[in-house]
């Protein structure tokens, strides 16, 4: 039914088989409360047209919920989607909030302060969010800017160079004229301490790209620090030896 809470705030994961259910009438919206160190499994996912809270700087996870329309407000904590989390749902993602995992969600909000946590696992998996509604970046600027994670396992090698799409979606809404190939990674604050030890992800952009679908896409551009070429190095020994000469003149000048 319509409010009430379900919690985690025990040792260890909890986990919920039932589908957990809000209306949009009666007692309010349901409460979603993950403790500090604590993980909440909706294993049975989420349906109705109310509204979900997420409190708690813990972590929810939810399942398949495709049969969702109203809203989930994540206030606190850590969410990972799993499956689809409804096609006509909206997801806002609040300032201090975390959003991970690969799945499908419907219209989601982003304010500034929230972060989506993206994971590269090997060179042909990595999260990917879809978006089936809007994607609205509107509340985003050079001076609010969305944090985004870089996690990796530690060993993949960037070599020359990578790009991976990390969302999808049909609608940007205000921002839906965004052109193709512009870089947008002033809206971004990146970490990428997670990323192979955050020693070789320099230079990392948001770039706008497209799917083969159809769909636009925001991409992660990532290149490694390159490694000094032989001329430059020549040059750059050349530089010394030079600079050394014209200082020997010097002192001997002063004789």
């Amino acid at each position: 039914g319509a409010g009430g809470s379900v919690a985690a705030t025990g040792t260890g994961a909890q986990s919920v088989g039932a589908t957990v259910h809000s209306a949009s009438t009666g007692a309010g919206a349901v409460g979603l409360l993950a403790s500090a160190n604590q993980t909440l499994n909706l294993n049975g996912g989420v349906s109705g047209n109310g509204d979900f809270n997420k409190t708690g700087s813990g972590t929810l996870k939810v399942g398949d919920s495709a049969d969702f329309t109203g809203t989930l407000n994540v206030n606190e904590g850590k969410v990972l989607v799993a499956g689809n989390l409804g096609a006509t749902s909206t997801t806002v993602m609040g300032s201090g909030s975390l959003l991970g995992g690969s799945g499908t969600v419907g219209s989601v909000v982003w304010n500034a302060g929230a972060t989506y946590e993206w994971q590269l696992r090997s060179a042909t998996d990595w999260d990917l969010l879809r978006v089936a509604g809007t994607m609205d970046l509107s509340l985003l600027s050079s001076g609010s800017k969305f944090n985004l994670s870089l996690l990796s396992d530690g060993s993949f090698d960037l070599g020359g160079g990578y790009e991976w799409t990390f969302l999808q979606a049909s609608n940007f809404g205000s921002l839906s004229g965004l052109t193709l190939g512009a870089d947008i990674t002033n809206l971004f604050n990146i970490s990428a301490g997670g990323f192979n030890g955050g020693s070789d992800a320099t230079g990392i952009k948001v770039l706008v790209g497209s799917t083969a679908d159809g769909f636009t896409s925001l991409n992660i551009q990532a290149s490694s620090v390159p490694e000094p070429s032989a001329q430059s190095l020549f040059l750059l020994g050349l530089g010394g030896m030079l600079g050394m000469r014209v200082l020997r003149r010097k002192e001997g000048d002063k004789v």
